[in-house]
């Protein structure tokens, strides 16, 4: 819920921090003196007197709610199809059997339509709330009454003269749905409040257990201050989330993106470059990132680990011969949170993102996970990666009961693109929230173009850029990740030497010219993978960083063995504003919102420890105003 104003019609309002259960006899004690003016022994009739009316609006999960089914196809061969009369959704313990459960997920699930920006029950599902005026689809949640939960304060008020479903009743509503889809549901709480102050001649108190009170302040902020001075007493609220819990927010999976990932090898070499280097290893040990394979002599061996060869016939990468590399830890956040793993601080990454998170209430590996992947590559030859990823997000989903928010950056972004691109609209319906991208480089980066020239040490100082050039030139995401004509002009010119001006027309004579013929293969065939930037069918967060020169061009006297001048532009030291901005062009070409946010002075890889990215997801996640 947006910051509403003070509730100024509550006459005294009270925050009680009770179990689910509501069974402290010392909380209910609470309740009854709000209900009752304080009476000595010698007044004790008078309680039965006064008894102000009461209305009980429950919370999450927190009344029955009843289903009857015609559907037209079946999640699993054993779930009904159709049933004649209405039967109990929630709770039904019996439902949360192995494969019962996913008949039930089925049911339960609402439909998100971001045309109307309202919801709906799955095709064939009818549900419906019963007992509305009456305590029975509070007290207890089962039909077997094993899952208590408004029944001992209930008797308790029953035991100081209540009556059940007379002077004290319940308003129970479809807790799925959120209030600004509930008008029936106010128009009928609006009636029974006023017919139970015309029956009892009293106004009415009202009282809410957590997310129900956020009902009950949509409610009366809505009734005119003379209807509530008249109809309504106090409201008495319980374990109220007025600034939302961490336990209801979507569930969070990561793509990091180029580099952003630890990478783990094991050797049974037949040959070496160097006598340093190690021909072979009884297991795995770090590749990517570990600062002592980077120094000087050692590094030719890294270089040699780390390189791909291409294969002209299958038009695919292979590692070299007697490398064996793996990604560790898929599912868990620590490959991408410190690339060295001993945590150095120039291997930071998404670690001060994640520790925030985990203050928000995440649980690293559980409700926020990590998708590493080889980034040496580009998507066409990571297909297990996606397999992987989609089977993540369907089990994190049926595991949280929730769709989930996608978070990506830099070149993660490109991939995750790529991988939404070739899903269902229904699949994206169901299983994704949103998607929040970080530093998309979504039409190429002018960067890429020194890196293959010329070799780029991505701020490691022990590292040569032309030692590692190699290296990089192999790397497919390298060349996959060159300017694209979605986004700049062909007769942009990127490279000037003093024998030859480079545009995008000319990538086949610079690939020729730096001596690197294979990567005019390589990015043939990686071109057309997002070429077409298609919006990828969810709400997407775009937020770009800027304010840091950004490479966007590059003089060489001497071509391509020194460094040039770099001639800088706009963006955030990496990513081109042109190609950061590229996805504001989804705007009318899908149903899901498209939200840009500019990141003013938010370096590439810096944005990611910065407060005002961490804070921007923070709103994002707590579905709270973005301004």
């Amino acid at each position: 819920m947006r910051d509403l104003p003070p509730p100024r019609f509550v006459l005294s309002l009270i925050l009680v921090g009770l179990s689910i259960q509501l069974t402290a006899a010392n909380s209910t004690l609470w309740i009854i003196n709000v209900l009752f003016s304080p009476v000595g022994p010698e007044d004790a009739n008078v309680l039965q007197k006064e008894l102000p009316p009461l209305i009980i609006v429950p919370g999450h999960t927190g009344n029955h709610l009843e289903a009857k089914l015609n559907k037209p196809d079946l999640v699993h061969w054993l779930c009904m199809k159709r049933s004649r009369h209405y039967f109990m959704l929630w709770l039904n313990l019996n439902m949360f059997l192995p494969i019962g459960i996913d008949c039930w997920i089925d049911n339960m699930r609402r439909v998100y339509n971001r045309t109307t920006g309202r919801s709906s029950n799955a095709p064939g599902v009818e549900t419906r709330v019963p007992g509305f005026g009456k305590t029975c689809s509070v007290e207890y949640l089962d039909s077997l009454k094993l899952t208590g939960y408004f029944h001992t304060l209930v008797q308790f008020l029953v035991n100081m003269g209540y009556t059940r479903d007379e002077t004290v009743r319940a308003a129970p509503y479809d807790w799925r749905v959120a209030p600004y889809e509930q008008e029936e549901y106010f128009d009928k709480l609006k009636e029974l409040i006023e017919e139970m102050y015309m029956t009892y001649g009293k106004s009415v108190f009202l009282l809410g257990h957590s997310m129900g009170n956020l009902y009950i302040s949509h409610f009366l902020h809505q009734q005119p201050q003379a209807w509530k001075d008249k109809f309504v007493h106090s409201f008495i609220s319980l374990g109220a989330p007025w600034g939302g819990t961490v336990k209801s927010l979507a569930v969070l999976a990561s793509v990091p993106g180029d580099l952003g990932n630890q990478l783990e090898a094991k050797l049974n070499k037949p040959s070496v470059v160097h006598y340093l280097c190690a021909k072979k290893t009884e297991d795995y040990f770090t590749l990517w990132l570990n600062l002592e394979l980077l120094l000087p002599l050692v590094i030719d061996c890294w270089i040699d680990n780390m390189r791909l060869v291409y294969n002209t016939t299958t038009k695919t990468t292979e590692t070299p011969p007697g490398v064996d590399v793996r990604i560790p830890g898929f599912g868990k956040t620590y490959p991408m949170e410190f690339l060295d793993p001993s945590k150095r601080a120039v291997g930071i990454y998404f670690y001060t993102l994640v520790k925030y998170m985990v203050d928000w209430g995440y649980l690293r590996d559980e409700d926020i996970r990590g998708a590493p992947y080889d980034w040496r590559r580009a998507p066409n030859e990571n297909a297990q990666f996606f397999k992987d990823l989609q089977a993540m997000i369907e089990s994190m989903y049926k595991q949280y009961g929730s769709p989930v928010v996608l978070i990506a950056h830099s070149m993660g972004n490109l991939y995750t693109l790529y991988f939404l691109n070739h899903l269902p609209q229904e699949w994206k319906d169901k299983y994704i929230k949103s998607y929040i991208a970080l530093g998309a480089p979504w039409g190429g980066v002018s960067k890429t173009l020194r890196v293959l020239a010329t070799g780029d040490n991505d701020r490691i100082p022990v590292i040569s850029p032309l030692k590692i050039r190699e290296q990089q030139r192999t790397a497919v995401s390298t060349n996959w990740l060159l300017p694209y004509n979605n986004t700049w002009s062909m007769d942009k010119v990127f490279i000037t030497t003093p024998t030859y001006n480079y545009t995008m027309k000319d990538y086949q004579k610079f690939y020729q010219d730096i001596n690197f013929k294979e990567g005019w293969f390589i990015r043939q065939d990686t071109e057309a993978l997002v070429y077409n930037l298609t919006a990828p069918g969810v709400t997407i967060y775009c937020l770009y960083g800027t304010g840091i020169p950004t490479p966007e061009s590059f003089k060489y006297d001497v071509f391509p063995d020194q460094e040039p001048k770099v001639i800088n532009g706009e963006g955030d030291g990496t990513v081109n504003l042109l190609s950061g901005l590229k996805c504001k062009e989804w705007v009318g070409k899908q149903e899901g919102k498209v939200y840009m946010k500019e990141l003013p002075g938010n370096e590439h890889v810096d944005m990611l420890s910065n407060l005002s990215t961490i804070s921007y997801i923070k709103k994002v996640l707590f579905n709270l105003p973005l301004l």
